[in-house]
């Protein structure tokens, strides 16, 4: 890169996708609850450990496929999450 040439800011990936925090935040506190570790749900949610990390981080959103596991997990440790929650 040459003096003359600009770097454009970078967005950070939460806004590019429109996945909120309050969503990341919501599975993570989920994971927590049920005292999971990342690799432990993400075994259950049949994906990898770093996509766990990106939902958490709000990089990026689960599939909707996963919806109904992350929604049957809270359940199983009193918390009420609806689709909107994951959105």
């Amino acid at each position: 890169m040459t003096i003359f040439q600009r770097r454009r800011p970078r967005r950070k990936a939460r806004e590019v996708k429109g996945y909120n925090r309050k969503s990341a935040h919501t599975i993570r506190t989920l994971r927590k609850k049920a005292d999971l570790t990342q690799e432990d749900f993400a075994e259950l949610m049949d994906v990898s450990q770093p996509a766990i990390s990106t939902w958490e981080h709000g990089d990026h959103a689960p599939e909707y496929e996963h919806y109904e596991m992350i929604i049957a997990v809270g359940e199983s440790v009193g918390m009420k999450i609806s689709v909107n929650d994951l959105k």
